[in-house]
């Protein structure tokens, strides 16, 4: 059987590797197309390239190949570009949330960004409308929030892993893949991000602005707001207890304490316990006092 691997980021690698640590890659031919993210510190691209050249497996960059037309099946792994020229039953996908819950982009971000107590990969068939395929299978995990982003992707990378071996072992001995439909009911939308959804509203709520301030990071940005018209980069925050207000005046520095800004939110305060100007220089302990974030 042939097969070919739409592979980016460190689950397409870690799901490559498992591959070729397995007998699997000596009884079937392998085919392997290497995505790239220039928003990420690194995507794993140069890793995977050289995972296939160890074992002598022909790798493509995505702008590089186009025909599926001679593979069995495909395999789209982290993959975030629209696949063409394959049959439904013959393209799996796995989607980073436990669909129907979470269609779409960036959904481990968003269900992180929500707090979700259980987080999880679906292997799915391919659909005329993005992520509204079959379900093949489905593995979770529970989260303990605060948690960073690069945890998180740790964290979830042997549930993409059981996954693919599952579907894989399958296909290997003539098994049919069964799959069910999915419940439209229950669905959701994840939506896109880009550079200025690092940024913080501090018209939120206190609990979800420092649960996003402590998720963000590697391998992403850190989160970010501009201070007196200055950006800077926070770190790491703690909810402080709420206090009255005569006016919620959100953004604004309420009081310093232990040399940590404590900023008004939409409902709620935050305290802010790092963050550096965007050249890197430490802001904490805080030097000022008449501040508004923004």
């Amino acid at each position: 059987m042939k097969f070919a691997f739409n592979l980016l980021g460190a689950k397409g690698y870690h799901c490559l590797k498992a591959i070729l640590e397995s007998d699997f890659c000596k009884l079937n031919n392998l085919t392997v197309i290497i995505g790239t993210d220039k928003s990420v510190t690194d995507d794993f691209s140069k890793k995977i390239k050289v995972l296939c050249e160890n074992k002598n497996i022909n790798s493509y960059c995505r702008n590089e190949f186009q025909d599926y037309k001679d593979y069995d099946y495909v395999f789209a792994i982290g993959w975030r570009w629209l696949i063409k020229g394959v049959q439904d039953n013959k393209l799996i996908i796995f989607h980073d949330s436990i669909l129907p819950k979470y269609r779409g982009f960036a959904p481990l971000v968003n269900a992180a960004l929500n707090k979700e107590k259980k987080i999880g990969v679906t292997a799915l068939f391919g659909a005329h409308e993005y992520d509204k395929g079959a379900l093949i299978a489905q593995k979770s995990i529970k989260v303990v929030y605060p948690i960073r982003i690069g945890n998180l992707i740790e964290k979830i990378i042997p549930c993409y892993v059981d996954l693919v071996d599952e579907v894989l072992k399958k296909l290997v001995v003539g098994k049919e893949i069964t799959a069910l439909n999915q419940i439209e009911g229950d669905a959701s939308y994840s939506i896109w991000l880009d550079s200025e959804d690092y940024f913080l509203d501090w018209s939120c709520d206190s609990d979800y602005i420092a649960n996003k301030i402590n998720l963000l990071g590697s391998p992403y940005e850190f989160a970010k707001s501009y201070m007196n018209n200055q950006e800077v980069i926070i770190c790491a925050a703690e909810v402080y207890k709420d206090l009255t207000l005569e006016h919620r005046h959100v953004g604004k520095v309420l009081i310093v304490e232990d040399g940590c800004p404590v900023i008004i939110c939409g409902r709620g305060l935050i305290k802010i316990t790092e963050m550096t100007s965007k050249s890197g220089n430490e802001l904490i302990p805080f030097k000022s006092f008449r501040v508004r974030f923004k």
